[in-house]
């Protein structure tokens, strides 16, 4: 079974680690282990969905994201490197204006649009944690 999702960064070649987890980029190793375990807590048999198909697909967002995502992110030096490219992306895609308008979801266009882009991502982050 293949696993393949074409939407946002996802469409290149880049996985944004931090959005995998939902973690800020200047997050502390203790709030990237919290988000990992509760990424973990929610794909447990108890707390996924019932049918087979789902529970497969779960294990393989685990598997292809969730964990190599945190062992990216856990480690200082992989961090560092991932927030230079992700920031690098992020200046690349913005030069881009006619992406900026392919752009669907509110959030990410005010993220987009934003002057200070760290503090929108925090903000949206807290209140999508007060969600969930």
């Amino acid at each position: 079974m293949s696993f393949l999702i074409q939407k946002g960064l996802f469409k290149t070649d880049f996985t944004d680690n931090h959005a995998v987890l939902g973690v800020p980029v200047d997050a502390e190793k203790k709030e990237i282990r919290k988000r990992y375990e509760d990424r973990q807590k929610t794909a447990r048999p108890t707390a996924a969905p019932s049918t087979v198909k789902r529970k497969k697909n779960w294990r393989m967002i685990l598997s292809k994201l969730v964990n190599p995502a945190y062992e990216k992110l856990f480690q200082e030096k992989e961090r560092a490197e991932h927030a230079i490219k992700l920031r690098q992306k992020g200046q690349h895609e913005m030069q881009q204006p006619q992406k900026l308008e392919q752009v669907q979801r509110d959030k990410a266009r005010q993220l987009a649009q934003a002057r200070e882009i760290e503090q929108t991502y925090k903000k949206a982050l807290e209140q999508r944690q007060r969600c969930i």
